[in-house]
């Protein structure tokens, strides 16, 4: 099996022919410094990005608004990530 190999061994050819590629890809909001989450979506669903990690201070958005600004941009937030985590 290819996942039983050693890393050194996985290349492309390696892989199975039918093994499904489209694994969700998402980007960090913290790259957009303090730009509104609006735009950010806007940003992240115009690159093609499935979703985002969402860098924010949970006091001052509740979770399901940023939910809904993602979800009018037809993306998933895989994860929040608290300003004060460091």
């Amino acid at each position: 099996c290819w996942w039983r190999t050693p890393a050194s061994q996985n290349t492309k050819k390696n892989l199975p022919k039918n093994l499904p590629m489209n694994n969700p890809i998402a980007a960090c909001t913290w790259i957009f410094g303090n730009r509104e989450m609006a735009d950010i979506a806007a940003r992240l669903a115009a690159l093609g990005l499935d979703g985002a990690e969402v860098f924010v201070s949970l006091h001052s958005r509740a979770p399901k608004e940023l939910r809904n600004v993602f979800d009018d941009h037809g993306l998933r937030v895989f994860s929040m990530t608290p300003e004060n985590v460091d």
